[in-house]
């Protein structure tokens, strides 16, 4: 049989050479051949091809049969996008669910913020109080520098 390049195939069978590539690992790997380092296809795997040729020739479509084909796709693409709609308001809902989550989060924390400050400062002026105190009581049991070098 003779062996044809992969660009004539194509012409033959009236398809693209990269349509051709993708078959060959599929269905034609039996076929190819290496010549001089380029893939060749043997004229028998045309007989693959004969069905579509054939079809080609001897089939041309009719108006009815684009007519019935739109009406088909129109009413998958209507059960879709109904399908689609219920999806999203599915989701708008959770999403309204969240918001509310996360305001009442928010009000939480700056609540919890609140607090913390006020306890902050409730606690540092406790602190200072102490010091405060400390400082007093340690003048009156203190000697002066003087009191002390000369032990008086």
């Amino acid at each position: 049989m003779k062996q044809l390049s992969i660009k004539d195939f194509a012409k033959l069978v009236n398809v693209s050479t990269q349509a051709i590539y993708q078959r060959i690992d599929k269905d034609l790997k039996p076929f190819v051949k290496l010549v001089q380092g380029k893939k060749t296809i043997s004229e028998e795997a045309l007989s693959l091809f004969q069905n579509k040729i054939n079809n080609q020739v001897t089939c041309k479509p009719t108006p009815d049969d684009y007519q019935a084909e739109p009406s088909t796709t129109s009413d998958t693409l209507k059960e879709l996008i109904g399908s689609l709609q219920k999806q999203l308001e599915i989701k708008d809902k959770q999403i309204a669910e969240k918001d509310e989550q996360l305001k009442s989060l928010t009000s939480a924390l700056l609540n919890e913020q609140k607090s913390a400050q006020q306890a902050h400062a409730l606690h540092a002026g406790t602190i200072q109080q102490q010091g405060l105190i400390g400082d007093n009581e340690g003048s009156k049991n203190r000697k002066g520098f003087f009191k002390w070098l000369f032990r008086g």
